[in-house]
């Protein structure tokens, strides 16, 4: 009898040397876990293993093999990612979350835990499937309001859908607001702190992203034209220092090679306390800073 198991030991041994390349980590079980949840199996993981092939139909196994065999992220082909202790939708519309900016919703909670304020009033500009937005709003203890943008109209959609369907998960005193707006140009009000894991990669650093981000990821949220760069975020720094309550923090998420230059950017445009924080892996990897009077 040729079991799921058998089918998915051969597949990974045929094509070992592909997948290892393209999906950092892959493992048998791993095929067996993702398999298994998109035939949407009812039983116990052992009981799958051991289903004859023949019993699962046939387009979702091919559909699923051809598709890794492509290179395409298994985010995308299983259509979610966990991020923060939460299931998120997710499809090539918005970024796949990952664990450096899972570090970001760390110290964002910290940040606004030191604040000891009552009310917390929170901005995240380019929110994507809304993993940060709604694990900040699950994992704060403090009254808080977030309005959260993105200029794609299909990220948003996928975001409000993540906020419905773990809805049950964010207590009563977080509420959130999704709107559609480049960078700050729409939000209203000011707020406390502001959060960012916006596009940060120039167009001349494409060739340093992995193939399978560049070639499935959206673009909108990676890159930016090298021409275009500075007035982009000198543009950005300026909405900051406008939108931030005198009390109020920023952080920010860039790439390890630009953040000396944002962080000149910022103070130009009036930004106080400015400093650049590392990742877990001892890389720097955020934008940290306040109003002047902060």
């Amino acid at each position: 009898m040729n079991s799921i198991q058998n089918l998915c030991d051969q597949f990974f041994e045929r094509h070992k040397s592909f997948l290892v390349e393209n999906y950092p980590g892959i493992r048998k079980e791993v095929l067996i876990r993702e398999l298994e949840g998109l035939c949407d199996f009812r039983y116990s993981r052992e009981d799958f293993k051991k289903t004859p092939v023949y019993s699962i139909p046939e387009n979702q196994m091919d559909q699923f093999f051809s598709k890794l065999l492509t290179g395409m992220p298994l985010e995308y082909i299983t259509g979610y990612s966990h991020f923060y202790g939460l299931e998120f939708e997710v499809n090539d519309h918005v970024l796949i979350p990952r664990s450096e900016t899972e570090f970001l919703v760390e110290k964002s909670l910290e940040i606004c835990h030191k604040m000891k304020k009552d009310q917390l009033d929170i901005f995240e500009v380019g929110t994507g499937s809304g993993a940060i937005a709604i694990s900040l709003a699950a994992n704060l203890n403090e009254k808080n309001s977030i309005t959260a943008g993105d200029i794609s109209t299909e990220a948003l959609g996928v975001a409000k859908s993540n906020y419905s369907k773990l809805l049950y998960q964010i207590p009563e005193h977080s509420q959130i607001k999704f709107i559609e707006s480049d960078r700050l140009t729409k939000f209203e009000g000011q707020c406390d702190f502001l959060v960012s894991n916006p596009p940060y990669i120039k167009s001349s650093q494409r060739s340093g992203v992995h193939k399978a981000v560049d070639s499935y990821e959206p673009h909108l949220a990676l890159y930016l034209d090298d021409e275009q760069y500075r007035q982009w975020y000198i543009h950005f720094f300026e909405q900051i220092f406008k939108v931030l309550k005198s009390t109020g923090q920023f952080l920010i998420e860039g790439h390890e090679n630009n953040l000396e230059q944002l962080a000149n950017w910022s103070k130009d445009a009036g930004l106080g306390n400015i400093s650049i924080e590392k990742d877990l892996c001892g890389k720097d990897r955020f934008l940290k800073g306040s109003h002047p009077n902060g």
